[in-house]
């Protein structure tokens, strides 16, 4: 009998070999995400298979999740954090030995919770869990370079509503324009120091 020149593999261990393709920190990453998933339909007295869940049953879940979903001292995780268990939980529905065939970020039987996933990523934002990308603080000499510009000077209308506006924005928002809309008049008030320099506050 001629020997086989060809390996054959099971199913089972094709899919061990491509779990081996894995980091170990991905993996730990996909389990603690489902983790947070069965410990969160737990709390809610709902079966924690999601694993066998339908892609309708899944998407309900999911936006319940995202929107409700906290970390272990209760409190509202950061905006890179909850990115992290949704693609945790991506791949862990993805992977060996689940196999599912449907994306929960991009499939279109997941549009509602994926959009109650935006909504929580603002409510995030609002509460200053979002992860901002803050550029570069303006430097002394540029700043010399604006004040002396003659478009932000104080000794003409639109030099001095330049100036007021820009300093307005430099000074006092610190997140972007968040709130700006809001400000009126009374938002600010002016103090004299010690040294009775006057300061506004």
């Amino acid at each position: 009998m001629a020997n086989k020149r060809h390996v054959e593999y099971s199913t089972e261990e094709l899919e061990a070999k491509k779990m081996l393709l894995t980091p170990a920190a991905t993996k730990r990453a996909n389990i603690n995400a489902a983790k947070s998933l069965r410990d969160f339909l737990r709390q809610k007295r709902q079966a924690v298979n999601f694993e066998d869940f339908t892609p309708e049953q899944l998407n309900e879940v999911l936006g319940h999740f995202y929107m409700g979903v906290r970390t272990e001292k209760n409190e509202l995780y950061r905006g890179k954090s909850l990115q992290a268990l949704r693609y945790g939980l991506n791949r862990y529905l993805s992977y060996p030995p689940y196999n599912k065939p449907f994306n929960i970020m991009t499939g279109s039987q997941f549009h509602s919770s994926n959009e109650l996933f935006k909504v929580a990523m603002q409510e995030l934002k609002a509460e200053g869990k979002a992860d901002v990308k803050h550029t570069p603080a303006i430097n002394q000499e540029d700043l010399k370079t604006l004040y002396a510009s003659k478009f932000m000077s104080p000794n003409t209308p639109t030099g001095l509503s330049n100036k007021v506006q820009f300093d307005v924005r430099f000074y006092f928002f610190r997140r972007g324009l968040e709130n700006f809309e809001k400000m009126t008049k009374d938002t600010f008030e002016v103090k004299i120091d010690q040294t009775t320099t006057p300061w506004i506050v």
